[in-house]
């Protein structure tokens, strides 16, 4: 094997160091295919590369959402409290006796906190949605005609997802509880502000 020294370590009193030699480059040979997809054709493995987790977007409380809901990528989440929580069923005892009472109220402070931006203190008990609900009421069950919209602008203004089909279903057989859960909701707000 051949030494060669280099000139700076000549100078400074240090030992030759054996001649790199030329080394040959690896040779890759491809392996054979024995592997198919669905369709019979070949393919090759490749190392599969996990991605790093990443981190989950902060839950924020906003106006919309006090609570700090999750949103989903429309922007969108669930209702604060669910139809069947224990924060709504104890509320239900009202809307399920006074129901026309209960939507007029519901209807005030929806509008309060849409025009003004300030929570309604005292809502009239005999509103117009409220007679409105009564009047409907001497022909067909009410719910199923004015919750479902009554939901829905409450839905859009805090981002709230939901589903025409079952709002619709749930108007006539869960009326007390829907009431309760968007009057909640409108408490949120309302807490929110004050």
């Amino acid at each position: 094997m051949q030494t060669q020294q280099h000139p700076y370590a000549a100078q400074q009193g240090h030992q030759a160091v054996p001649a790199m030699q030329h080394q040959q480059a690896p040779v890759y040979v491809q392996q054979p295919m024995h592997q198919h997809d669905e369709k019979g054709m070949p393919y090759r493995q490749h190392p599969q590369h996990m991605q790093q987790p990443q981190a989950m977007p902060a839950m924020v409380a906003t106006a919309d959402n006090i609570l700090g809901r999750p949103r989903d990528a429309d922007g969108k989440r669930e209702w604060s409290y669910g139809l069947c929580s224990g924060k709504t069923c104890s509320g239900c005892l009202f809307p399920y006796f006074c129901s026309c009472i209960s939507y007029g109220h519901n209807a005030q402070r929806y509008e309060a906190l849409r025009n003004t931006g300030r929570p309604k203190t005292n809502p009239e008990i005999f509103s117009s949605p409220c007679m409105l609900w009564l009047l409907v009421s001497c022909i067909i069950p009410p719910s199923c005609i004015f919750l479902p919209g009554q939901r829905e602008q409450i839905a859009s203004r805090y981002g709230i997802r939901t589903n025409g089909c079952s709002e619709c279903c749930l108007s006539i057989f869960c009326a007390p509880c829907m009431l309760s859960q968007a009057s909640r909701e409108l408490e949120l707000e309302e807490q929110a502000i004050r």
